[in-house]
């Protein structure tokens, strides 16, 4: 959650600063306000979208286990469907999770090594080599796992 939320401490200070102008300080509250729904977007489109479809998901499949009998076969093939959906939207999930876990801990060591280090060093592009190919590699909950084996 921080990294949706996170970011907004000079736009802060420029708003509740007292040395600041009115312009600037109203400047300071869009420029809030403007990160902060960005921001909310990107969480929805990130984590709850996804989330429901696997809740969805998990729901189908208990129905089904209930009522299975009573369905039809084109019903029963929805819901198989649907459920095969949610695990594969909750498993790109997670696989993006530990990615993004991955990204943030050498971005950390980014950061340490570009404090000990001069710009143009061997470790510094190697750690940015890094990160460039774990964003790479990170899954969109919304990929097509079946269009991506084909290219």
């Amino acid at each position: 959650m921080g990294k949706y939320f996170g970011g907004f401490s000079k736009d802060w200070s420029e708003l509740t600063g007292g040395h600041t102008s009115g312009g600037t300080k109203a400047l300071a509250g869009l420029k809030i306000l403007g990160k902060a729904v960005a921001n909310v977007g990107t969480f929805a489109v990130t984590e709850v979208v996804p989330g429901m479809i696997e809740s969805a998901g998990k729901g189908v499949e208990k129905g089904l286990a209930e009522n299975r009998d009573k369905m039809t076969k084109e019903q029963i093939d929805k819901a198989e469907k649907a459920i095969q959906t949610g695990k594969e939207v909750g498993q790109r999930r997670q696989e993006a999770r530990d990615v993004e876990w991955r990204i943030e801990r050498k971005t950390q060591e980014l950061a340490e090594e570009m404090e000990k280090r001069p710009a143009g060093h061997p470790a510094i592009a190697e750690l940015k080599k890094e990160i460039a190919q774990l964003e790479a590699k990170k899954p969109k909950w919304y990929d097509n796992k079946a269009e991506s084996k084909q290219k």
